[in-house]
């Protein structure tokens, strides 16, 4: 009786080890190639509005933010400029430049909570995440905090900062020439024991390529908790679990590692993202598809991902953009247009 006690023990704890193997492997390992023909026949699309933005003098990231657009403007000593949806007209002014207590350095946008209807804006200088109520802010015509939460005891330079419905916290952490993806806390200091994965580390002889090779553009799913980065200078896409860390590489078209993208650098001028936007079920990524000329206005492409990583469409656009957001429900995409003709201009195109 003994003996089958010890036996089923055993068994019992090989079966644990090989079940946390495999879900560790699932999480972890898993690389797979996609080519454009994984995302089917390129749609081009056609806008069914384009308006200029009075008072916009040079605008260049768009965020969805319910029924508003959120774009990096300095406008009248402001960091942002709102944008009414149903008229693609300025709102109201975000985040006062300035030292003072209710001013921002150089504020980031980090991402719009459609839970709590929030924004939430990330001062790497002062290390301060600023959470502010879009709607009050367009009916009382000034920025309306709901709430700040410092972040020097981190210890380390936070570029952007998310977090999940669950209160988890992930966070773009810009240190030495490197970026890495970090579980983050407001009252705990920083240690790589909290990488939420791998950071990237070249060799030394690539070292001066490393800022260039650890950039990415990132969405957030804040019900799941899962990141999905598009790196600039490698052809490569990272779906993130905070609670589980690195979930899938995605390589498209050819896998490169790291430091084979650095030599491609000293090359050449190579970018193969240009901006990302989400919605409930899918990833947009602004994509170059001919890398070589990507400086010549080819900001054109749009891949789609769901958010397991999975290739779904591949979007063209007839005028090119600098960036693009998505509504949460996928059905319409805006884009602020690259255009000599059209400067400071927003198109909307119907996608769903």
């Amino acid at each position: 009786m003994k003996r089958m006690f010890v036996l089923v023990l055993i068994v019992s704890i090989l079966i644990t080890y090989v079940f946390s193997a495999c879900k560790d492997s699932a999480h972890n390992n898993q690389e797979e190639i996609v080519t454009v023909g994984d995302f089917g026949p390129a749609e081009s699309l056609m806008p069914s509005k384009t308006e200029s933005i009075a008072l916009a003098q040079d605008p260049y990231y768009l965020i969805d933010c319910g029924d508003f657009l959120i774009s990096k403007d300095q406008v009248d000593s402001n960091a942002f400029i709102v944008i009414r949806k149903f008229d693609l007209r300025v709102a109201t002014l975000l985040c006062p430049i300035g030292e003072g207590p209710e001013e921002y350095l150089d504020p980031m946008l980090s991402f719009y909570s459609y839970e709590n209807k929030t924004l939430s804006i990330f001062d790497p200088d002062k290390s301060l995440l600023t959470t502010i109520d879009v709607n009050k802010s367009v009916e009382t015509d000034s920025t309306v905090v709901d709430s700040r939460v410092s972040f020097v005891k981190t210890g380390k330079r936070i570029h952007r900062l998310f977090t999940a419905v669950s209160g988890d916290r992930l966070a773009y952490v810009f240190e030495g020439l490197n970026f890495a993806f970090y579980r983050v806390s407001p009252e705990k200091q920083l240690m790589d024991t909290d990488l939420c994965s791998p950071k990237i580390n070249l060799l030394e002889k690539n070292k001066s390529q490393e800022l260039y090779v650890a950039q990415s553009l990132q969405a957030f799913d804040e019900k799941k908790g899962v990141f999905f980065a598009a790196y600039s200078a490698i052809p490569r896409f990272d779906l993130i679990d905070i609670k589980n860390g690195c979930r899938k590489k995605i390589f498209f078209e050819r896998k490169v590692s790291p430091d084979q993208a650095a030599e491609i650098l000293k090359e050449r001028n190579t970018r193969y993202t240009w901006s990302i936007a989400y919605s409930a079920e899918h990833v947009y990524v602004g994509y170059y598809m001919d890398v070589r000329s990507y400086e010549e206005d080819n900001s054109t492409h749009i891949l789609v991902f769901d958010w397991e990583g999975n290739p779904v469409k591949h979007f063209v656009l007839p005028i090119p953009a600098k960036s693009f957001a998505v509504s949460q429900d996928g059905k319409k995409l805006y884009t602020l247009n690259e255009s000599e003709t059209q400067p400071n201009s927003i198109s909307v195109y119907d996608i769903k």
